[in-house]
């Protein structure tokens, strides 16, 4: 009897294995697929966007305090694919950031630059985007410190949602600034974070599924 008892045992072990094991191959053919955001009544069947669709992208970093007015146009490259979906952003300069921080009436300055945007069912992402951010301070001079980031160098991230369930698109990373100050009271560094969302026509964040 105890034989069979462990038998038994082993092959409720070795089902839950193969569904788990099923489970990850499942998930790791996915298609990463974005929907409309906003409120709706049930989680994960909002509309998918098509090829074209309107998309903005809305920006905001530590350094600086600084965050765009308004998300930046563009629109849907690619959507539904095997490993990755594709955000193409017009290339646009965003000169109505806003900083909260300041030093002696001189408000902190951002000038960013988006490009493209990928984002992949891995949870990889893509961002081909450029920012200077000017900061004020003890410093000296005067003048202020500017800082340049490639954001295609960053490490960013967005969490993926499970299968069934729903998720958004919101990038999470952090910045390395590059070059040299000839002011040496400057950071030499500054590794900011950065939040990245892609909204859409109304302003909500995008909605992620996983399908396939």
């Amino acid at each position: 009897m105890r034989r069979f008892r462990i038998a038994g045992l082993v092959l409720v072990a070795a089902l839950m294995l193969g569904a788990l094991s099923a489970s990850a191959a499942s998930a790791k053919k996915a298609n990463l697929v974005l929907r409309e955001g906003g409120e709706h009544p049930y989680e994960g069947l909002d509309p998918v966007l098509s090829v074209d669709a309107p998309v903005g992208t809305s920006f905001e970093t530590t350094l600086g305090g600084c965050a765009t007015q308004s998300p930046i146009p563009g629109e849907v490259r690619e959507n539904g694919l095997p490993t990755d979906t594709i955000h193409g952003l017009e290339g646009h300069e965003i000169e109505e950031a806003s900083c909260t921080d300041e030093y002696e009436g001189k408000s902190d300055h951002l000038h960013l630059e988006v490009e493209e945007v990928s984002l992949s069912s891995k949870g990889k992402v893509n961002v081909e985007a450029f920012m200077r951010i000017a900061i004020y301070g003890m410093f000296g001079s005067g003048t202020g410190c500017e800082y340049s980031f490639t954001l295609r160098k960053a490490k960013a991230t967005f969490q993926v949602p499970a299968l069934g369930k729903a998720g958004e698109a919101i990038v999470t990373g952090v910045a390395k600034s590059e070059g040299k100050h000839t002011n040496k009271a400057c950071p030499k560094k500054e590794e900011p974070t950065f939040t990245l969302t892609l909204t859409d026509n109304g302003g909500f964040p995008l909605e992620t599924t996983l399908e396939g």
